[in-house]
């Protein structure tokens, strides 16, 4: 791998300038973040925060969340069908309790702690990230730290990073979002994964509904009370 550039392994190339609005890898989080965490030699982000956040944004975009008088309301849906994104549901909805509303961060704190060997390990991601491109035959060779995938693989893992330069030159100025944008709280829920989120979120905050906002607000506050009880309970 070259360091401070991209794995060509991954992704068929060293350098990418492509952009796109368009949602990669079916839509996949625990894909993404094998992605990012394999992107560069030594990168390895910490999904502990970023990744229940980003699940509660999309859960509020499938109607799986409401938010009502400033709290977030659990609707009555089934749960996700994804290992990973299953245990954070249930975290979530046994902090919410039987009124299914997420009364307060400390009630995901203690949740969180209570019940952290429900919290995915590294290892456990690793496992599910692994079989979803293999599951789709996108690995070619599996390699000692990265594989190398096919070329339907690699164009699918070259759309994450290119959605990244987009919302990248949004939160920069060097782009705008288009009011009424269907992909609003994806675009929201990528960010968070990809560590922009809150510049993402100040730099579009005229064209983000304000619900949304305030739904990010909540989810990010209530991702971090839930890792403070998993990291008191593990430390």
């Amino acid at each position: 791998m070259l360091f401070g550039g991209y794995s060509k392994s991954l992704f068929g190339t060293r350098k990418i300038d492509e952009r796109t609005k368009d949602i990669p890898l079916e839509g996949n989080l625990v894909a993404a973040t094998y992605i990012l965490t394999y992107e560069k030699t030594f990168a390895t982000p910490d999904f502990s925060k970023s990744l229940p956040a980003a699940y509660l944004v999309r859960w509020y975009n499938e109607g799986k969340v409401r938010f009502e008088d400033g709290r977030l309301v659990f609707a009555d849906m089934p749960a996700p069908k994804g290992k990973a994104e299953k245990n954070y549901y249930d975290l979530f909805t046994q902090a919410a309790g039987d009124d299914h509303v997420i009364g307060s961060r400390e009630d995901v704190k203690k949740t969180f702690y209570i019940r952290f060997t429900k919290v995915p390990s590294k290892d456990e991601l690793l496992s599910a990230q692994i079989n979803w491109f293999k599951r789709r035959g996108y690995i070619l060779k599996e390699g000692l730290i990265v594989p190398t995938l096919n070329d339907t693989g690699a164009k699918d893992a070259r759309r994450l990073i290119s959605l990244r330069n987009y919302l990248k030159d949004v939160k920069e100025g060097r782009d705008t979002l288009v009011p009424g944008d269907g992909n609003m709280a994806e675009y929201v829920v990528y960010a968070i994964l990809f560590g922009i989120d809150d510049l993402f979120v100040e730099s579009a905050r005229k064209v983000l509904p304000k619900e949304l906002i305030e739904v990010y607000n909540a989810a990010i506050d209530l991702a971090e009370a839930g890792y403070d009880g998993y990291f008191e309970a593990t430390d």
